[in-house]
């Protein structure tokens, strides 16, 4: 596998969508991101070469089964194919940063912090949805992220904010 297919995520940072890194991506839409397709993701996850998917047993078991990837696990993923760190906990301070700098600086642990995140969107949604302007998030910020909002899985289980897999010279190992 070369490098190329991690680079692609990382040419033009712009376009990355603007989501929280423990959020989940369907297989066929963390292939997009990747600028590959979802076969390729597919035989990467069967050899165990590219990013580590959810475990299942964090997803209530669905007709399909569906894979999903956390987004923060496929960004540290493809910035390791170009040999830079990124991780959680430095993603998560990239995307506080500029929405809720609050969050940002807190002292908070990243699952509370996630947590506090999550009911804030929902609260937000539920606002805009009664005709009320947000408080926290920006509409055109909270409008962005409702694409992906709206495709979390609902019967997911509590995912710790740490990765689920940790990649080292390559090699994925999931972590418990």
């Amino acid at each position: 596998m070369s490098k190329t297919s991690g680079a692609n995520l990382f040419k033009e940072p712009a376009k990355w969508p603007q989501i929280p890194p423990w959020w989940l991506l369907s297989s066929p839409t963390a292939a997009a991101l990747m600028n590959v397709t979802p076969a390729t993701l597919h035989n990467w996850r069967v050899r165990g070469e590219g990013p580590a998917a959810v475990p299942p047993m964090y997803l209530k078991p669905t007709q399909g089964d569906p894979i999903y990837y956390q987004y923060g696990v496929v960004r540290s993923w493809a910035a390791e194919r170009l040999g830079l760190d990124y991780s959680i906990e430095d993603q998560c301070h990239d995307f506080y940063e500029p929405l809720l700098p609050s969050f940002a600086r807190s002292t908070a642990s990243i699952n509370e912090l996630a947590v506090s995140f999550d009911n804030n969107v929902a609260s937000e949604r539920a606002r805009v949805r009664s005709g009320k302007p947000t408080r926290y998030i920006p509409l055109e910020r909270l409008e962005e992220m409702d694409i992906y909002y709206s495709k979390q899985p609902r019967t997911l289980q509590q995912i710790m904010m740490k990765p689920l897999a940790q990649v080292d010279d390559g090699v994925v190992t999931m972590q418990s």
